[in-house]
């Protein structure tokens, strides 16, 4: 049975400490947890147990592999969250929220969405704003800006999780892709069953954790990969000069004319395109401003992002 812990051990309770509990609270499982804190599952189950003994209450209940919030685990989340949304404060004043300084916006996103879209756009919407830093941090994981590890997150699916704003700002169509080099060596696939036969270049599938950018698993079961890599662009570049038959977004495909679609009319996956960012930041002049850019553009360059031309 746990005690209330003792003063010296209530003082040994650090903000990294509150960072895990709230990681939990919002993921529902230590897997999660752990993975949007970037720390094995051990750390963070040993750590929560940690303050379980030094508050001397339990925090969650761990039912199968999910846990949940007891009554004083609620009341705590309610504290840790303001003292969150304070700390966050605090760093924004660091990364150049004062008078005088030009404001910061870190925006997570994936390399290929960056490289072929948004990078050129989002240098453009610099140019009609008041001084500002743009950071782009681009990674095939899932963001959680609920814990601000960025202050927008722009991904190929929904985010989930407590203290967030989100908006879809449109969709995107996948189609497989191949060089004209590689069709005449190899032929061109008439349908499905014909692509058992033919060699892919794909992402590194252990290095994969955003299930939504898993195109190709969803056309081709069992597909055999030549060439894997955690880049979108270094992928189109292999299959251009002929090694593969890859599946792109259509945004992507149309920056080089050396990729043919294939089969486009029977195979082609849809994904909603979403931007996410923490309450506390949605109506703060340059994250609001930057969401309504983003949803401009995005209407605009609808059939850019969904009809192959």
């Amino acid at each position: 049975m746990f005690r209330m812990g003792n003063a010296k051990s209530l003082r040994s309770i650090r903000w990294d400490d509150l960072r895990i509990f709230l990681a939990i609270a919002r993921s529902d499982h230590i897997a999660g947890a752990a993975r949007l804190l970037q720390l094995d599952q051990s750390t963070v189950s040993r750590r929560i147990a940690q303050m379980e003994a030094d508050l001397g209450l339990r925090l969650v209940e761990r039912k199968r592999e999910r846990l949940y919030l007891t009554e004083f685990g609620r009341n705590i989340l309610r504290h840790v969250e303001t003292i969150d949304s304070q700390v966050s404060q605090v760093l924004d004043l660091s990364r150049g929220e004062v008078e005088g300084a030009s404001p910061l916006i870190r925006i997570s996103t994936y390399e290929g969405l960056s490289t072929f879209y948004l990078a050129e756009r989002l240098a453009a919407f610099q140019l009609t704003q008041p001084p500002m830093r743009l950071e782009i941090v681009t990674q095939l994981r899932p963001v959680n800006v609920a814990i601000r590890d960025s202050d927008l997150f722009v991904s190929f699916y929904e985010p989930e999780g407590r203290g967030l704003h989100k908006e879809q700002l449109g969709t995107i169509t996948v189609h497989l892709f191949a060089s004209q080099r590689y069709l005449d060596s190899e032929g061109t696939p008439k349908n499905r069953t014909d692509l058992a036969r033919h060699r892919f270049v794909s992402f590194i599938p252990d290095l994969l954790s955003v299930e939504s950018a898993r195109f190709l698993d969803e056309v081709v079961e069992g597909h055999r990969d030549v060439l894997n890599s955690t880049s979108m662009g270094t992928q189109m570049a292999a299959v251009a000069a002929g090694a593969g038959i890859v599946m792109l977004p259509v945004f992507a495909a149309r920056t080089d004319r050396r990729l043919v679609p294939i089969l486009r009319e029977s195979i082609a996956i849809e994904r909603g395109i979403w931007v996410s960012t923490h309450q506390d930041l949605r109506y703060t002049a340059r994250v609001k401003s930057l969401i309504g850019f983003l949803k401009k553009i995005f209407k605009e360059d609808h059939d850019h992002f969904n009809r192959w031309s």
